[in-house]
């Protein structure tokens, strides 16, 4: 556990955290749901995501990440496979200072402010055309910046879904508000509820990537590309079973 990075973010992520500035109702921000497919992909997504949270001033909440039903080195929530979203991303530092100025939330974030602040806005989902053939990061990151913060604060990237050929009209309508509905949900829940399990999830292309950072054209790559590529890695042994028997909270006590 790196305890100097992680430790305030552990605090957030177990609601031991108070501090009125911080938890602003209208505060930007941008989030999507994470599959664990590998490290590659994990850590691919999470510069992506960093990226354009960046890049259109708004904070990052990184989600507990959804792993495969097979895995038996934790214990499930729900019978889900999760991992928390304050041991995804490593953010590197250079004289103190982290390379990548992004504002990481906790996947908790709005809950808290729902429990004890401010009435949360309602998330704002914006649908993405993802896999071969999909939109760039660069036409992503387009769309959110055309979204007024003041208006949009809450922005949650999701996939286009394919509707099922056989409804059609009224029925189409509303698979599409439940599909809505679902995302909705897990945006507003302080641990993670998906409308699928993992394996039906990626059966199904209900899940696709974040647009690569290399997506982006030679004049679009820009310093803070390169510094998210230098500077964001993914936390050493996700989805393993922790080392030693000590948390990173009791190394303090």
């Amino acid at each position: 556990c790196y305890e100097k990075s992680t430790k305030v973010m552990g605090l957030k992520y177990t609601n031991a955290f108070w501090n009125p500035h911080y938890y602003d109702h209208l505060r930007p921000t941008l989030t999507k749901q994470l599959l664990f497919i590998d490290n590659k992909q994990l850590q691919d997504e999470v510069r992506a995501l960093a990226w354009l949270a960046v890049r259109t001033n708004r904070s990052l909440i990184i989600p507990n990440v959804l792993g495969s039903e097979s895995i038996s080195t934790l214990a499930k929530y729900r019978n889900q496979s999760l991992w928390p979203g304050f041991r995804v991303a490593f953010l590197n530092t250079v004289k103190g200072r982290s390379l990548v100025q992004v504002q990481v939330l906790e996947p908790s974030f709005y809950w808290r402010l729902q429990r004890d602040y401010d009435p949360p806005p309602a998330p704002h989902i914006l649908y993405f055309a993802g896999g071969r053939g999909g939109e760039s990061l660069e036409a992503v990151r387009a769309r959110i910046a055309a979204l007024a913060p003041d208006t949009y604060p809450r922005v949650v990237l999701h996939p286009k879904q394919r509707t099922p050929r056989s409804l059609q009209g009224p029925s189409r309508s509303r698979w599409l508000e439940e599909q809505e509905r679902q995302v909705g949900l897990w945006a507003n829940h302080s641990i993670g509820v998906f409308a699928a399990n993992y394996s039906t999830m990626l059966a199904q292309g209900l899940y696709q990537l974040t647009p690569s950072l290399r997506s982006l054209k030679q004049r679009q790559r820009d310093a803070l590309a390169e510094d998210v590529i230098k500077g964001i890695r993914n936390c050493m042994r996700i989805f393993a079973p922790p080392k030693g028997n000590r948390t990173c909270f009791q190394i303090c006590d």
